[in-house]
């Protein structure tokens, strides 16, 4: 069973988020879904920022997400295996 940044549902749904920094950040996590949220960039300052950054995890899913003023969607280390994105926009 995959496990989200809440414990054990196999996949969750952030909603709306409003950030200051990166929207998520993963980081050696294995088998999450990312879906269906919308993320609100806010505070910008001369930092560049990512809806999510992925670090050494696996069989990471990130769909169907709106990353409001984000610099990019996605940003993936070289460790990290199975990423899947689709439908991502900033």
């Amino acid at each position: 069973m995959a496990t989200d940044v809440f414990g054990n549902n196999p996949s969750a749904a952030l909603g709306a988020l409003m950030t200051a920094g990166d929207g998520l950040d993963f980081s050696r996590t294995d088998n999450v879904t990312v879906s269906g949220n919308t993320v609100t960039f806010t505070g910008r300052s001369c930092s560049s920022f990512v809806g999510a950054a992925i670090a050494d995890s696996h069989g990471v899913t990130v769909d169907n997400n709106a990353f409001s003023g984000a610099d990019h969607a996605i940003q993936v280390d070289i460790l990290s295996t199975g990423l899947h994105t689709s439908g991502n926009s900033t």
